[in-house]
């Protein structure tokens, strides 16, 4: 695994939000393989039933991840490691519970930008 990490964004999406996610690095010199590690953190909630992981670029590739949660006694960390080619890629994490997340219905959503650099 070659990386050369060039920034780093750890924040929630706000302090009532139940859900923080950080994607290390931001940007990177593509060198083949070149890897993104996305890390969602839930605190268990009776409510959790969902938790999604995506990324796209604007090169066409794209992936999903979906993982059933145990509510209250789920896990609290998920890691994913994805392996980009260069781009600019949108990689999002959502959880989803059994009462509406938001008012209007909507789930907790946190959204990072990537970009990969070269070739």
């Amino acid at each position: 695994m070659k990386w050369l990490i060039i920034a780093l964004l750890v924040t929630p999406t706000s302090s009532q939000d139940p859900i923080s996610f950080t994607v290390t690095p931001l940007k990177v010199l593509y060198r083949k393989p070149t890897y993104a590690r996305a890390v969602t953190r839930i605190p268990p909630h009776s409510d959790n039933r969902w938790r999604s992981l995506s990324w796209s670029s604007e090169t066409g590739i794209s992936g999903t991840e979906i993982r059933q949660l145990e509510g209250a006694e789920s896990a609290m960390m998920f890691e994913r490691i994805i392996e980009v080619e260069p781009g600019a890629y949108v990689i999002r994490a959502c959880l989803f519970r059994t009462r509406a997340a938001k008012p209007d219905g909507r789930p907790y959503c946190v959204a990072r930008n990537l970009e990969v650099i070269g070739e």
